[in-house]
């Protein structure tokens, strides 16, 4: 009896794991923010969150990745497993909030790169280093 309990919870659980992999996992749409146009890969479940843009070798100079989120929080996220720099956005209500540039998958000390928010957020867009600066996106700015 005990066997076919934990056999049923493990089915239902790798059902669950099942739909969080597969929900959002190609979602696609265009964004505007400041008044540069950008193609983003929705993430809002977190398996794919976690994965982020891990083991990828680059990202095209006008896409994204969108980090959605239930509720603003302060946000946070590592580069485990990048294997280029980044800018990250991070966006409440439609709007910019706050914005850190170019961080290189490990820090000075070797270590992989952490970033921490200021600000809450209830979306959070990486973009590739220098993309900040080359479209001068601002605090303020929409993200739509």
């Amino acid at each position: 009896m005990l066997r076919k309990i934990a056999i049923t919870v493990v089915v239902i659980l790798a059902v669950i794991l099942v739909m969080f992999n597969t929900k959002g996992a190609n979602s696609r749409q265009k964004i505007t923010l400041g008044s540069s146009k950008l193609t983003v890969e929705v993430v809002d479940n977190p398996v794919e969150q976690a994965r982020g843009l891990s083991g990828r070798r680059s990202l095209c100079d006008n896409c994204g990745m969108l980090f959605v989120y239930p509720k603003p929080q302060v946000q946070n996220f590592w580069m485990k497993g990048m294997a280029f720099p980044l800018d990250f956005v991070f966006i409440r209500d439609g709007r910019v909030v706050e914005v850190v540039e170019n961080i290189s998958p490990l820090n000075g000390s070797g270590n992989v790169s952490r970033v921490q928010s200021r600000e809450e957020a209830d979306r959070v867009l990486e973009v590739n280093a220098e993309y900040i600066r080359k479209h001068g996106v601002k605090v303020g700015d929409p993200a739509i």
